[in-house]
This record gives C-alpha cells, structure tokens and sequence, in this order.
C-alpha cells in the first residue's frame, strides 16, 4: 500500500510540474535587479522592461485639471522606459510609443480627476497580466521572432479628455520636451550593459488618444521611417498626420465597429495616398487593435486574421532599413517583391528555398538581368516524389486484390488470366514508377533537372513631368481673369509651403491662385461625360467664356462618333493642397508630378481635363506612366477637337489631356497634338 501512495504521490508532483512548466506563461513579469541609472527592470516573454525617471523639466501635475491649471501641465511625464529584446545585443530599429488615455476618469469633466503618474502604470502597460490589454512585452517578443532587434522608447503621458473638451495637454507639448525625453532615452538604453545601440529605423505608434500625440510630433519637422496608428482616428487627427508627409510609410488600423475612429479611418483610405496602408478590423477591442495588429507591419498579418485592407496601395510591410523592407517569408526591393508561395493546400516536405534577390539574379553576357525563381520546380519535384509513393501503394493494392482473386476464382481459367495479367501490370507500374528518374535521365537529363524559372527582370523607372501644369505666374502678381474677377499669385513655393501647418477644414493658408465662385458657372455638354457606364454627364465649372466652345468640342467629337469624360475642370484649393500634401513624391521632385497649391490653372477656371471615348469606352488614360500606351491618332485626335472648336485652347505640353484656354503665353502651353516629349514615346 505504502508504494501505490508514494505512487500516487509522485504522479501528483509530476502533473503538477507539466502544469507549472506549460501553463504559467501568461504569470506576471518578474523583477530582478536594475542596472545603475534605472529603478526597475522586469523580464516577461523574452524580454526585458528598463524603468527610469526622467531628469527632463518636468511641471508637476494636478489631479484635477481644469480650464486654469491644465496648460501648467507637461504632457511628457516622469515615469519613463525602455524595452528590449532578451538575448539581443544589437540594437538597429527604434520604436516610439505613445499611449492613450488610460489614467483619468471619463466622465468628469469639465474637471477631470486624473491619477498621479507612477511607474507602476508602465508596468501595467508592459505585462500581460495589465490593464488595459496593451502587452508590450509580447509585441517585442513578435519583434524579436520577426529577427527585428528593436527597442521600445515609451513614456507615460498625461493624456485627458478630448479635443472637442480644448483640455488635451498633446497639443501643448513642445519640440523641446520631445527632443529631451528622446535623447534620454537613447543614452539610457546605449548605458545598459552588453547592448550596442545603432538606429537605422524610427517607428513612432500611437494608440487612441496617442495619435493626438503623434498629430503634435509630425509638426516637429522630422522624418521616421513609419508611422503606426492604432484606434487613433478621431477627428481629423489621422489625415493631418498623412498630409504631414513626414513618414515613408503610413499604417492605420482602425475597429469599424467604432463610430468615432471608424469615420476617420474611412477618410483616411479614401485619401487613396500609396504611402498609407489602411486596416479596418472587426470582433477585437478597443485596446487589441494595438496588441493584435502591432506585428501586422512587419508581417502583414492583418491584424491576426482580423483585418481587412480598405486601400489599394501597394505597401503591405513597413519600411525598417534603408533599402529593402524584409519579413520573414518575402523581400521587397526597390520596386521588386518577390513572395514565397502560400500554398492552400499543405504538402509534407513542401520546403520552398528562403527569398534572397542577389542569389535569384543573373546576369548573361549581353548584360540583362534574369530572375531566377526556384519554386515552382521545388513543387514538381515534391509532387514527384508523392506521385510515386500513390502510385506503388495503388499497385499493391491491386495486386493483394488481384491474389485474392486467384484463391477465390475456383479454377476458373478466364478469372485466373485477368488476376495474373492485373498482376504483371502493376509490378511493371511499380518498376516503371521507381525507375523513372533513370529512365528519364538516359533519354534527357534536362527532364529531370527541376531548373528555377527564368523571368527578364525589367527595372522600373519613372519619368518626371517638368513643371506638371504649375503655370510660372511671378509669386504675388495680381492677375485679372476678367473684369471683378482677379487673383493673386501664390507667395510660397515648393520648400516654403508647409503641409504640417495646412489643414483641411480649417485652413491657414489663404486661398491664393484661386478664382471665387462668383466668377465661375456650372453646366453640362451633351457628349461630355463623368461616368461612361452609366452615361451620366460631367458637371462641368469653368469661367463662363468657355462654356459656348467646350460645348462646341463636345459637339464635333459627337459628329465624328466619339465621346468626351471630363476628369477635372475647377479645383479647389482645398483639393490642390490635398494633392500636394498627400503626394508620394519628395519635395525636390514633387513638383513634376503635382501642381503646387494655388499654381494650377485649374484653380482659375480656365482648365480642363478630357479623355476620348468611342462606343462608350475609353480610349486614353490619365496615368502619365501609361501615357506611352496611348494610340498617338487618338491623342492627335482629341486635340483636334479643340482647337477648331476655339483657336483660344491650349494644351499643356507635358499632359496629352490637360487642355487650357487663351493661356497660350505662358510656358509649355501650345497647339500640342503627340506625346509629350520627355516621355519619349515609341
């Protein structure tokens, strides 16, 4: 008896023990002992938090803020810390984290009862037993399994109320306090023992009422690599931060359940901007859009299943070194990405190589380049082996069948023939089937040779517009376009206009360039369309001198059996500067590409846009990439048009659609009926 207790006894312990090893992991973090200069230092999930108090100016903080004291308030509080990967000594990619308002009360305004900032509160954001769900330690742990040796900069904030309340203490936090608490923190991290610090990537992240935060950085002038929102669209927060136009690349996560920061995430990815990358998720909370689409940046997970790409922009990964961006199962370089195949369908040993370009390349002797993509015939070889385990199995089969057979035919000779022919058959299929690869190779090597597929790899290269449609009036001339009608010239030019200052519903920028309304009509052309599907007519505003001859256009176009679309006549100021701000391009090369706000004559009344139709279909594009692709005839056509309908139109040089009227003086503006001749066209 006394050996089956301590049996017993002994399995209890060892369930226990399984249980311990196996199930404790979500157990708080650990405190161990700090290095010298930090107060703190927690490990969870193969990672390490370092706390500090900062030795910044700090204004103390009131715990009830109101319209009289909350402006004394620093929004860069005290409590500060930095995570990093366990076991990673080397330090490239810094990520900047701004959280939400998660230490006041919500409903105590107009005075809020805001808690004192402890270090205890970044703990709470670190550990995954915390409250609110953020588990920092377990997006560096994703971090640190993506080879991405990053480091976590995060302070805690004092984050109240919101914008519509004029409390948010983000908006008064200064480059300076920024500039200290980044500072510190890269000395205090470059002081921790073993580690070697050398940033070549800056992520900033903002969650909730941190992309207010984030609203306030993008001002301060710099340029990191990505910016990540997460819930953070409330307001116009998340389009200022695009129109900014400080980062490479833009993520926007947003739960489409929400009402607030679904209408922001909505406008986001309707900027239609191919730098910006929107997510709307659904059946996460408010905080797991942070803790579930964190690592979508580097992976693309989409919010671990849970999200739904709302843009059409090509990027998909952030960009985290200076020339490639690099995931774990595909690299994307310069304007080439190349992904190891997902396949729906698993294959034991199905083991695709790993993605590496320089290795993929090849030159030959007339120096093209070749990519040489090793996948497909990875696949056929597997499929092959398969193929001849089925193949062997089935003629075993058929042969203890076919045996079975025999002993049951009872002499039969006819039954006996067939059993004994199905026999022969599948032992030759087996023979066949084992000895394929040698048969294969005496007549071919090359047929059982799985070489990569070859694809001539082409660089892409863009071809800049000069000066796209901007019209060279001298900065601050007064120009009449007709009696009581005149404008004044835009005083900035493309290093002086400021994106982070211009805001969309409440602009700062005076609307130069711009005709008032009082000077334009409203029409419509028979012939001339917005939606050729539908057949609905452009609704067309320019000044009224060009209504009679536009129409006229239509008319001749009509008579020859073709239609017009109209894409743009009068543009806004608001949607100049929209185009500008949102652009992809860099300022010294931006403007070949999108006009400078209030420089388009589009913003006169005096410019239109048209492509040619027939059948109700469209011949031409307005993409200048595929400008090349358009039937010379059908540009030297539509250009026809105008100029008998009225000597008094013009194109602009560079755009086979962008036609004018009487702006024939001014540069790149004429009687221009063929390709534009930078893009030299074939």
């Amino acid at each position: 008896m006394k050996k089956i207790e301590i049996l017993k006894i002994s399995i209890f312990f060892l369930f226990l023990i399984f249980n311990l090893k196996f199930f404790t992991f979500e157990a708080l973090a650990a405190e161990i002992t700090p290095p010298s200069g930090f107060t703190h230092l927690y490990e969870e999930n193969d990672t390490y938090m370092y706390n500090y108090l900062s030795n910044c100016t700090i204004i103390p903080a009131s715990n009830q803020l109101n319209a009289s004291t909350w402006q004394n308030v620093n929004h860069i509080q005290k409590p500060q810390a930095i995570i990093i990967p366990k076991g990673v000594n080397d330090i490239k990619h810094t990520y900047v984290f701004f959280h939400g308002r998660l230490f006041s009360e919500p409903n105590s305004y107009p005075k809020e009862t805001v808690a004192s900032p402890t270090e205890q509160d970044l703990y709470k954001l670190y550990t995954t037993g915390g409250d609110p769900q953020y588990f920092l330690s377990k997006q560096m742990q994703e971090l640190k399994n993506a080879n991405i040796g990053g480091a976590i900069f995060f302070p805690r904030l004092y984050q109240i109320a919101s914008n519509e309340k004029g409390y948010n203490i983000a908006e008064k936090m200064t480059k300076t306090q920024y500039d200290c608490f980044f500072n510190e923190a890269q000395a205090k991290l470059k002081s921790i023992p073993g580690i070697t610090y050398n940033s070549t990537s800056l992520t900033i992240l903002g969650h909730s009422a941190g992309g207010n935060t984030v609203k306030k950085y993008v001002t301060f002038g710099y340029k990191p690599n990505n910016i990540l929102l997460f819930d953070a669209c409330y307001g116009d927060w998340c389009q200022n931060i695009i129109r900014s136009n400080t980062a490479q690349s833009f993520f926007v996560y947003y739960n489409k359940n929400d009402s607030e920061t679904s209408v922001g995430g909505k406008a986001v990815a309707n900027m239609n901007s191919p730098k910006v990358k929107v997510v709307a998720t659904t059946g996460i909370s408010h905080a797991q859009v942070l803790s579930k689409c964190f690592i979508d940046h580097i992976n693309n997970s989409l919010c671990a299943g849970k999200g739904e790409i709302m843009t059409s922009a090509k990027i998909t990964t952030a960009n985290t070194t200076a020339s490639q961006n690099i995931t774990k199962n595909n690299i994307v370089a310069n304007d080439l990405e190349i992904l190891q195949p997902d396949l729906k369908i698993k294959i034991p040993g199905v083991n695709f190589s790993e993605v590496n370009i320089d290795q993929m390349k090849s030159t030959d002797s007339l120096g093209n380049t070749w990519l040489n993509i090793p996948f497909l015939g990875e696949y056929i070889a597997t499929v092959y082996k398969y193929s001849i385990v089925v193949i062997s199995l089935l003629a075993v089969i058929v042969i203890i069948i076919s045996g079975i057979t025999i002993v049951a035919s009872g002499g039969n000779t006819d039954i006996l023939n067939t059993a004994k022919k199905r026999i022969v058959a599948s032992v030759i299929s087996i023979i066949v089937a084992t000895t394929s690869y040698t048969l294969l190779y005496l007549i071919n090597p090359n047929l059982v040779n799985f070489k990569s597929l070859k694809i001539l790899y082409i660089a892409s290269k863009e071809y800049p517009i000069e000066e796209n449609e901007y019209n060279q009036i001298e900065a601050g001339k007064k120009i009449t376009i007709k009696e009581g009608c005149d404008i004044i010239s835009p005083t900035w030019d493309e290093n002086s206009f400021n994106c982070s200052l211009w805001n969309a519903d409440n602009d700062n920028y005076p609307a130069m360039g711009v005709i008032e309304d009082k000077c334009l009509v409203e029409y419509s052309c028979e012939n001339i369309y917005e939606d050729l599907k539908n057949k609905k007519l452009a609704n067309i505003k320019t000044i009224a001198e060009m209504e009679k001859p536009l129409c006229q256009v239509a008319q001749l176009a009509k008579q020859a059996g073709y239609q017009l679309v109209l894409t743009t006549s009068f543009r806004k100021f608001k949607d100049q500067a929209n185009s500008w701000c949102t652009s992809k391009y860099p300022i010294n090369q931006r403007r070949s590409y999108n006009a400078l706000p209030g420089g388009s004559n589009h913003g006169q009344g005096i410019a239109v846009d048209l492509l040619l139709a027939q059948n109700f279909k469209a011949l031409m594009t307005i993409d200048s990439k595929k400008m090349c692709n358009v039937d010379a005839q059908h540009i030297k056509l539509l250009a026809d048009f105008l100029y008998q309908a009225d000597p008094k139109f013009v194109r602009l040089e560079t755009e086979i659609w962008h036609f004018e009227y009487n702006t024939g003086k001014q540069a790149l503006r004429g009687k221009y009926d063929s390709y534009p001749e930078a893009k030299n066209c074939k």
